[in-house]
């Protein structure tokens, strides 16, 4: 007993972490970005899923399937038959449930059949959605038990892809390691850490199409490595080695081909900033542009959004700011003439909002 309080307690800590990286390495690669509403129904689901294997238990075993789920002693107050009956019905429901909502937040060209076709779906997608939390509590502890003895820091950087641009997030993370003075190799993500991924895109493949369908690789070099995953980077290595790549993250073209901001909110804004980035040669346009920039920061100050995603917004209008109004970049003085792209984060004062376009 004293072993399997413990190993609760453990999991019960990294419970955060592992819902993270579920939904950053297996759940995001199917359905991509999310509205807020959709996101809480896919948590629900997922929260359904993880308790469905214990509905299954109380057709068999009602009994002992009801201390197991509330707690409760509801075999002294239902018979047993009645108790079997009530776990075969939420058995049954629970993965149609998951299949509802599961349509429901998948976009309709991804769709694969119809309404019946997605609901009975949902069968294969819970079990997917189980195994692949059972796979990740797993898993986590592990990497940050290695990580100890290694004396490495572990850090998730949310960073999604955007839709058929893996392999350029992956090049923009070769040169931020570059820059960090760290050589990297490229080679597939090892199979256990995967394992998740994997599974939750077989399962769903006949009934939905993967947002983000291609292999997952990791760049391993000394004392650091990393994992792209469908909207989470995992990086793992010396201290002062992750923080030397994590600050040349901000100098490579990382956020022209990834949401770097986990909200909705957020990431309409980034999309708002490189559509800005994109243009920012148009010598015309110079005047409507910096308007343009000028209103998205008074959004962007207004925002419902958490500090670190204002501060990575923040930090890539003010590459836009310099690329629009061809300020000298004092940072490349410094980078082996690498081209710079932003500034660092500890360039962006928090309270320092008024831009200058003279």
């Amino acid at each position: 007993m004293a072993i399997l309080s413990a190993l609760f307690t453990l999991l019960g800590r990294q419970l955060t972490t592992i819902l993270q990286a579920i939904f950053g390495w297996s759940i995001t690669a199917l359905f991509g970005k999310l509205a807020a509403k959709k996101q809480a129904a896919l948590s629900v689901a997922l929260a359904l899923s993880v308790v469905w294997p214990l509905l299954v238990l109380g057709c068999f075993l009602p009994a002992a399937a009801s201390w197991a789920l509330a707690f409760l002693p509801l075999h002294k107050w239902m018979s047993e038959f009645a108790l079997r009956l009530v776990w075969i019905s939420l058995a049954v429901a629970v993965p149609l449930a998951v299949g509802a909502v599961t349509r429901w937040i998948t976009p309709k060209e991804k769709l694969h059949g119809g309404l019946v076709v997605t609901l009975l779906g949902g069968y294969a997608v819970t079990v997917g959605y189980f195994i692949a939390f059972v796979v990740t509590a797993i898993t986590v502890p592990i990497i940050k038990a290695m990580s100890a003895v290694r004396k490495w820091d572990d850090c998730h950087v949310y960073v999604q892809p955007k839709e058929g641009r893996y392999e350029e997030v992956l090049e923009a993370l070769v040169k931020a390691c570059e820059r960090g003075r760290v050589k990297v190799s490229r080679e597939d993500v090892p199979a256990p850490m995967a394992l998740a991924t994997n599974v939750m895109q077989t399962l769903a493949k006949p009934f939905l199409a993967p947002s983000v369908d291609a292999k997952l690789q990791r760049l391993r070099g000394e004392n650091l490595e990393l994992y792209l995953y469908p909207a989470d980077l995992l990086l793992r290595g010396e201290p002062h080695v992750l923080a030397h790549v994590r600050a040349a993250m901000t100098r490579t073209e990382l956020a022209n081909c990834a949401y770097l901001v986990e909200t909705p909110e957020a990431q309409k804004l980034q999309d708002e900033v490189e559509a800005l980035w994109e243009r920012r040669n148009a010598v015309g346009d110079r005047d409507a542009m910096k308007q343009r920039l000028r209103d998205l920061s008074r959004r962007l100050d207004r925002a419902p959004i958490a500090f670190e995603e204002w501060t990575t917004l923040e930090t890539s209008s003010r590459r836009v700011e310099h690329a629009i109004t061809g300020a000298p970049d004092l940072l490349e003085a410094g980078s082996d003439g690498a081209h710079a792209g932003s500034p660092t984060p500890d360039s962006v004062g928090a309270g320092d909002h008024a831009r200058q376009w003279n």
